[in-house]
């Protein structure tokens, strides 16, 4: 049967059917339409365009003319998964000895990869046997079948066997990354680099459960998709054609949300930790990152109160700390960034100085802890989650618990997404005299 009559009795069998649940059936009806349409499309880019990807981190592999599964013309047009395309070229750039990709269906990452890594070893795996020989044979039209071996089903177990060389694991495995993507069942996972496509509208909470399970050993950054594609000097065929069948050409048949996590290991996982000496004495730092906002440091307005002179106090103190040889300022505006440098070197500090905007925090996992003016943390925790709880590490400061602004911050600590290695330092006397800083949702230290 053609593919267009399989869609005419895929749409007659739909609309005959009575179904309690309108909007489903209609959106139903839309979506088959939708790919029928995106099949015409499809015949019009192969007649002025070939099989040749276009553009993209791929661009230039002699594809296919038609997928084994899902979308096709957005693969050709080289804008698939357009939000991948920066973290795909770091790392075609960053020299792994060999590439896993599981769930590769027709190949268009294995083999793409392939002809843009010639030095690095695809490891390609799928259930479906079409998928598998229709990979084999795009691998020997493009000229890496030597390159790129293709396998059945993997296992948690079978990570070990490439757990001797650095290694990229690029999956897509429609909600089975749940059971595969396991460090306990797969130790060999804590030490390769990930490219996951995370199928929430399959397996609700798994993008969760993974930054949980890779947050303490991997960098993670989560991709969202918005479905927006953006087209560079589109050829003049597309721009010719109707705005919905070019809203259909890039559309990727997607039924529900599909964030991507790029999660790459830690550089050393314990280049941050700050080690205790004893207590109230001072502590080793290797490099810190600072919230920074003027109210928070300056002495020189008319309203000073005791947090303005702490603030100040503690940058003095950083700043002459000998083995800081870098400090990173998260800043909410780019002209707060300027400000930090002067106050940084007003203090004396001599390190190297950065400054990283608050939309970019998933960068201070370099420094590893951030340091907090103040006992808000609740609000930098919840806004940690979307990089993982153990991306990097809170420590604020309060001097009082008698206020009332005090006192509704760490109250909201008791539900906000704190972690162990996350502190809120009280430097009160009184407190420590009385014995109730307890242990709760965060943990509290006393300093005199």
């Amino acid at each position: 049967m053609s593919f267009h009559a399989n869609v005419r009795q895929q749409l007659l069998s739909l609309l005959k059917t009575e179904q309690a649940d309108e909007t489903a059936q209609l959106n139903n009806t839309l979506r088959l339409l939708s790919k029928w349409r995106s099949a015409l499309i499809g015949n019009t880019l192969l007649r002025h365009q070939g099989t040749v990807v276009m553009a993209g981190p791929l661009k230039g592999m002699d594809f296919l003319e038609q997928s084994a599964e899902g979308c096709h013309i957005a693969k050709l047009l080289g804008c698939y998964e357009q939000p991948l395309h920066r973290p795909i070229e770091e790392a075609i750039a960053a020299g792994y000895s060999q590439v896993l990709n599981i769930g590769c269906a027709e190949g268009y990452y294995a083999v793409g990869m392939a002809r843009r890594m010639p030095h690095t070893r695809v490891h390609a795996f799928d259930l479906n046997a079409n998928a598998r020989e229709i990979c084999a044979e795009l691998a020997q039209k493009n000229g890496v079948a030597g390159q790129v071996s293709i396998g059945k089903l993997f296992q948690p177990q079978d990570f070990d066997t490439y757990a001797d060389q650095k290694t990229l694991v690029v999956c897509d495995i429609e909600g089975a990354e749940r059971d595969l993507l396991d460090p306990a069942q797969a130790p060999a996972l804590l030490a390769m680099d990930l490219i996951v496509e995370s199928h929430d509208c399959l397996v609700p909470g798994i993008t969760q459960l993974l930054l949980k399970r890779f947050s303490a050993t991997h960098d993670i950054t989560v991709i969202e998709d918005d479905g927006q594609r953006q087209l560079n000097d589109p050829p003049r065929w597309f721009r010719e054609l109707a705005n919905l069948d070019q809203l259909l050409a890039v559309w990727e048949w997607r039924s529900g949300p599909t964030p991507w996590l790029v999660m790459r290991v830690k550089s050393s996982p314990e280049k941050n930790v700050v080690h205790e000496k004893t207590a109230c004495h001072p502590v080793e730092v290797t490099t810190s990152a600072i919230f920074f906002s003027p109210d928070g440091y300056q002495v020189s307005g008319e309203k000073l109160m005791g947090r303005h002179a702490a603030g100040a106090g503690f940058l003095r103190a950083f700043a002459a700390t000998e083995n800081a040889p870098q400090v990173t300022g998260l800043v909410t505006r780019p002209a707060f960034a300027s400000g930090f440098s002067a106050e940084m070197r007003a203090a004396g500090y001599l390190g190297q100085i950065r400054t990283v905007s608050i939309d970019t925090h998933a960068e201070l996992s370099d420094p590893g802890t951030l340091y907090l003016p103040g006992p808000g943390l609740a609000d930098f925790a919840w806004r940690r989650l979307a990089v993982g709880e153990g991306a990097y590490s809170l420590c604020g400061v309060t001097h009082t618990t008698a206020s009332h602004s005090a006192m509704e911050s760490i109250a909201q600590l008791a539900t906000a997404p704190l972690c162990e290695w996350d502190a809120l330092i009280c430097t009160s006397q009184a407190v420590l005299d009385s014995g109730v800083w307890g242990r709760r949702a965060f943990h509290c230290h006393n300093c005199r």
